[in-house]
């Protein structure tokens, strides 16, 4: 059986200050229906320095890096390919990604998914969020703090964020617009 799409999901994004860590639970980056594994952790390059980076270095203000992922096909699948072109999709976290075959094999069961993240802004620390109908004990509150700090969402109002009403068409547009473009 053949596939052609790899989608790679939850692949940490590079914030400043924050330390990549060299262990990740990576059935947690593929959905558990699919016709492939990740193979190995992920890799990640300083495209800045031209350097891999070492086991818990931090992400640097102005540095641009690329994940590199190493997947591999489950028994009884492959990655439909051709002598001379890849018919291969790759996505990480809903971004199109570059796909290359994993040579070292010399067999179409592997291959590398990499994705170049933007260049890493200074990180801005939010403690709170500035609304009278978020409580800090809420389930989502960490989810919305995070939502306020990518400049996805702001919320209904100066005041207010109005958590338990429904998201009109135009919110949810905006809301994925931002998302997939500030990332």
């Amino acid at each position: 059986v053949v596939d052609n799409n790899i989608g790679l999901d939850n692949v940490m994004t590079p914030i400043a200050g924050t330390k990549w860590q060299g262990r990740w639970d990576k059935s947690t980056m593929v959905d558990k229906d699919s016709n492939y594994i990740v193979y190995q952790q992920p890799e990640w390059y300083d495209e800045t320095e031209k350097r891999y980076m070492e086991h818990d270095e931090s992400f640097q203000v102005g540095h641009i890096y690329t994940v590199q992922i190493w997947t591999e096909a489950k028994d009884g699948y492959e990655f439909d390919s051709d002598a001379a072109e890849y018919y291969v999709t790759a996505m990480v976290n809903g971004k199109e990604a570059k796909i290359s075959k994993a040579f070292e094999y010399q067999r179409w069961a592997m291959a590398v998914v990499s994705y170049t993240f933007p260049e890493v802004k200074e990180h801005k620390e939010i403690t709170r969020v500035d609304v009278s109908d978020i409580k800090s004990d809420s389930y989502y509150y960490k989810a919305v703090l995070w939502a306020v700090e990518q400049g996805i969402t702001g919320g209904t109002s100066a005041t207010t964020f109005s958590p338990e009403d429904s998201c009109t068409r135009g919110q949810v547009v905006t809301l994925l617009y931002r998302f997939l473009n500030g990332q």
